[in-house]
Formats: structure tokens, sequence, C-alpha cells
């Protein structure tokens, strides 16, 4: 993470890595981080200079999708560190990491972490849940005050707020209403 500061690029850490900061502590195999990209796509010098900072231990899938960056560690094909490029996401029609998300960014233990609210509507945005996203959800509801109004803007604006109370354990429908 350290390198995309050295590069001067906004970013915070979404997935994994935030819920073990924002909520508890739990296992993960990656480190998901958005980057707040002003030209929607890293350059190629770019990509080599953060390739040559990441050193030896990491290497680009240069097959990964487009709106991210999936580095691979070398003696470990299942840990990787996916970068996902705020502009490109626009562009494909995910979720549109705006102003009001950034600027909900904290630092905690050093590290830029996005929203809980944010992290919750990102895992509700996920077409093809799992056990763990729904299971984030519920720690995140459960172990921190939640912004209902922004939470339900987020949600709405992103098309997935229907989806979020399908995942939703029921007695989650009255905090986010009541709240």
């Amino acid at each position: 993470m350290k390198e995309l500061s050295g590069m001067g690029i906004e970013f915070c850490v979404i997935g994994g890595v935030a819920i073990n900061l924002l909520a508890f502590p739990r296992a993960t195999k990656d480190i998901d981080i958005c980057a707040n990209v002003d030209t929607g796509y890293f350059t190629e010098e770019e990509l080599n200079e953060l390739e040559k900072k990441l050193g030896d231990e990491w290497k680009l899938d240069r097959t990964s999708p487009p709106d991210a960056l999936v580095f691979m560690r070398r003696n470990n094909e299942e840990n990787e560190l996916e970068i996902y490029v705020n502009k490109i996401m626009d562009a494909r029609g995910s979720p549109k990491l705006d102003n009001d998300f950034w600027s909900r960014v904290r630092i905690i233990e050093g590290i830029p972490v996005c929203s809980r609210e944010d992290v919750i509507a990102l895992k509700s945005y996920i077409t093809d849940v799992r056990p763990q996203d729904i299971d984030d959800i519920e720690m995140l509801l459960r172990t921190g005050k939640i912004d209902s109004k922004y939470l339900e803007e987020r949600l709405r604006r992103w098309g997935c707020f229907d989806r979020f109370f399908e995942r939703a354990p029921t007695d989650y429908h009255a905090l986010i209403e009541d709240e």
C-alpha cells in the first residue's frame, strides 16, 4: 500500500481487510484495494513502476478484468492483491465510487479504509454472493453505528437496495428503516 501512496494515488481497502479493521478479525486470502485514479486507468509506465515497487514477491496477472489489477503472490497463487480502479468501474456500470465514497474513508491503524456503510453496499452489490459476504454484512451491522440514510441512498444509487433486504436477516429491516 505504501507503493500506491508513494505514487501519489489515493486508495482505500475494501473487503476482508476492511472488515478486520472496522468490525472483527477474520481470515482473508486477498487484499482488495480501490484506487482513485484520475485518468481511469494505470498507464503502462505506472503499471511497470508499481510492479517494480512491489518487487519480486508479486507478479501482475495481465489477464485480469479491465476494472481490476490483480497481483498474484509468486510463491502462493491463492494470495492476491486486487486493485480496483474506480473510473473504469464507473464506465463498466459498476458502483460509482464518488466524492461521497472517498470523503468517508478513514485511517484506521495507519490504513485508509472505506466506511462500514460502503463495505455493506459493495457486498450487497455483488451478484454472486458468498455466505461470507452475508456474515460480513451481519457483523458490520451488529458491531457499530450505521448511517442508515447514507446506506439507503448508496444501496438505491447502486441498484442493490432490494438485494440487500433479500440477503439481510429480517431483523435488520427495522435497523435500516428506523434509525
